[in-house]
């Protein structure tokens, strides 16, 4: 035991800006995550980090600033989308967006072999790539972004729902729907710029997963979403440490476990009470 504390606590010493990036883009990831389920948003989540590291793969490539790029790359998908959904046809948009993004930002840097590994750790993360300077402007961004999406639940809640009523309230949908939007594309481009796609995506899916089978009400499923990202990144952490795995796809695997422990726990209560 006091050997394992040891290697963490050297292991900590030397990736602390990982994990505690990591456990902001859980917090704020588990938030959002709640309303990407609820919203049906789960396939646009899926493509809005692909098209951030295609303009980080431009960026590398060319020697610019990456979050500017990622922004822009990010903006002109969700233009993409928005068009998309204005004439109706989102459903075959996403998919293509999805599939085409996930190999263009490897082509980009194809040949670049000084680049390969940078990419490599936006779209799977590293355990050791957080820079100090990174969390001072990194972590107040996805707080921001949690507590606003925290203060609006019952506005997004009621235009995925409700849209017609919210128009009726003077609601104004569209622009509260363009507004989550860019809350979940400043999520996932901070988080893929530092912790990468896979953690990322860990925490907008994995928590509200696991918890949403057992919320009754919003609020709660909100806080309980917000723990289990913190317990699936510190258990993950530690269980990378221990056995020398990938800290991103460790965070993944316990959350995919407890998620699908969740679902069959819920799904076999259902069905005995039914019985």
């Amino acid at each position: 035991m006091n050997e394992l504390i040891q290697t963490l606590v050297q292991t900590y010493d030397v990736t602390y800006a990982s994990l505690w990036m990591a456990v902001a883009v859980g917090m704020a990831g588990g938030v959002a995550g709640v309303f990407v389920v609820l919203r049906r948003e789960s396939l646009l989540a899926l493509v809005l980090p692909q098209t951030s590291a295609v303009g980080a793969a431009v960026a590398l490539r060319y020697g610019l600033p990456v979050i500017p790029i990622a922004m822009s790359a990010t903006a002109l998908a969700m233009g993409i989308v928005a068009v998309a959904r204005w004439k109706r046809f989102e459903e075959r948009v996403l998919p293509a967006l999805y599939v085409g993004c996930m190999g263009l930002a490897l082509l980009i840097i194809s040949g670049t072999a000084e680049h390969a590994h940078d990419i490599h750790n936006v779209l799977h993360g590293g355990d050791v790539y957080v820079t100090d300077a990174q969390l001072q402007w990194a972590i107040p961004t996805l707080l921001l972004v949690a507590g606003l999406i925290v203060v609006f639940w019952r506005r997004w809640v009621l235009i995925a729902q409700l849209p017609e009523a919210a128009q009726l309230a003077g609601a104004h949908p569209l622009k509260w729907h363009a507004t989550f939007l860019v809350m979940l594309a400043s999520l996932v481009i901070v988080g893929t710029s530092t912790c990468g796609m896979i953690m990322v995506l860990s925490a907008l899916f994995l928590p509200a997963a696991t918890v949403l089978p057992w919320a009754k009400r919003l609020p709660g499923a909100m806080t309980c979403a917000t723990l289990m990202s913190v317990v699936f990144v510190i258990g993950g952490y530690v269980l990378a440490v221990v056995q020398d795995w990938p800290f991103s796809h460790t965070v993944a695997t316990l959350g995919l476990a407890c998620a699908t422990a969740s679902q069959l726990t819920r799904g076999a209560l259902v069905l005995w009470r039914r019985q």
